[in-house]
């Protein structure tokens, strides 16, 4: 299987500009191609610096830039859509940043923002996006923010004009909708905007109480889901090395670390506010065996590393099933393991990798099951 991030291209076109863009096979911007033109339509020529706030594999920003020569910032938060977006936009005047919504420094710098809905993310996440956006403004800046009214567009325009304090709506050819607003000098963000100021919420997990940090962008919000409480449920104490490969809140790592004092635990995923939020668990609990960093399938760990690996992979590519990711994580899973080592992993009834397994593991052996998920013990057949 080649690099998720290298196994995709198509052609994005906006103002008599067609361009042909690479993307991550993990990369969701595909689903929001059909908003560039609208958006951009309803900007008119660029002049002076924009942020896309939520730009996926720069594909806004690559056509700004090719027919404006527009100056601007790409913001993403998924490492593949990061690699992607920095590819797209080599030899333009374009910046790449890995963040969800803005980073501090993008405060008051920029005179166009621009959104396209994630729509599968939540009207939490998109409120984030929109006052993210309102932050990035100059007085006098315009935001722009673009969906379809059966992807909840009604909604978003709702929390734009709370933000904003009113909106007008611009004409633009075809299903799109698209709504602007201008900064002044009354307007306040209401909300949280970066990572730490999400807050925490209170799990009781395996007879543990655990604080666990929250954000919008970060699967399952302020919820233990059922599939993690399976995995840690299966997990059993251990001295050696463990990795929670795709972390998320850090549940699972802090559930490892409790459980497995004397192990030292890493934590890893591409979503880089679900490395802020795991660390942000860890530190909430007082683990200090655990290490987190970004990482993108764990690809720089050296491989037959750790004694245990947990994992609850991912099977949505933005709005649309894709089981891609998932395969190559049980891939690298099996590169990661000791010989001796067991890689624990949760899947949902959406899902059916245990032929994927049975090509990377020796032995796999169900350790569980309810009506909506399985989780499987896999491991190396012991050296002769």
């Amino acid at each position: 299987m080649a690099d998720l991030w290298q196994s995709a291209t198509r052609r994005v076109a906006s103002r008599n500009t067609r361009l042909s863009v690479v993307a991550a096979g993990d990369c969701p911007g595909r689903s929001l191609d059909r908003y560039i033109g609208p958006l951009l339509e309803a900007a008119g020529p660029l002049r002076g610096r924009f942020i896309d706030v939520c730009g996926w594999d720069g594909s806004l920003a690559a056509v700004a830039a090719s027919a404006d020569d527009a100056v601007g910032v790409c913001n993403s938060h998924l490492i593949g859509s990061v690699r992607s977006a920095r590819a797209n936009l080599k030899g333009t005047s374009c910046e790449v940043r890995p963040a969800f919504g803005i980073e501090p420094a993008q405060t008051e710098r920029f005179d166009v923002a621009f959104i396209r809905a994630p729509y599968w993310l939540g009207n939490r996440a998109v409120r984030t996006l929109v006052h993210a956006a309102l932050l990035s403004l100059q007085e006098g800046g315009e935001v722009y923010l673009a969906g379809e009214r059966s992807r909840g567009f009604d909604t978003f325009a709702r929390l734009f004009d709370d933000a904003f304090g009113g909106f007008e709506r611009v004409v633009v050819p075809g299903r799109i909708k698209v709504v602007r607003a201008r900064r002044t000098t009354r307007q306040l963000t209401q909300g949280p905007i970066f990572a730490s100021e999400f807050g925490e919420y209170g799990a009781m997990v395996n007879g543990w109480e655990l604080r666990v940090a929250r954000h919008p962008a970060v699967f399952a919000d302020g919820r233990v889901d059922d599939a993690t409480r399976m995995l840690i449920d299966c997990l059993h104490e251990s001295t050696g090395r463990q990795l929670d490969l795709g972390c998320g809140s850090g549940l699972l790592a802090a559930a490892m670390a409790r459980m497995s004092p004397e192990s030292r635990i890493m934590a890893v995923d591409s979503n880089v506010a679900a490395v802020e939020v795991c660390t942000r668990t860890a530190e909430l609990n007082g683990l200090t065996n655990v290490s987190v960093r970004p990482s993108y399938f764990g690809e720089e760990l050296r491989s037959e590393s750790f004694d245990v690996i947990g994992c609850y992979p991912p099977f949505h590519v933005g709005p649309s099933v894709s089981h891609d990711a998932a395969r190559r994580l049980i891939r690298e899973a099996a590169r990661l393991l000791k010989s001796t080592g067991e890689f624990v992993v949760v899947q949902s009834s959406a899902q059916s990798h245990e032929g994927v397994l049975r090509k990377w593991f020796g032995q796999v052996r169900e350790m569980a099951r309810s009506r909506s998920h399985r989780v499987y013990s896999c491991s190396h057949p012991p050296a002769d």
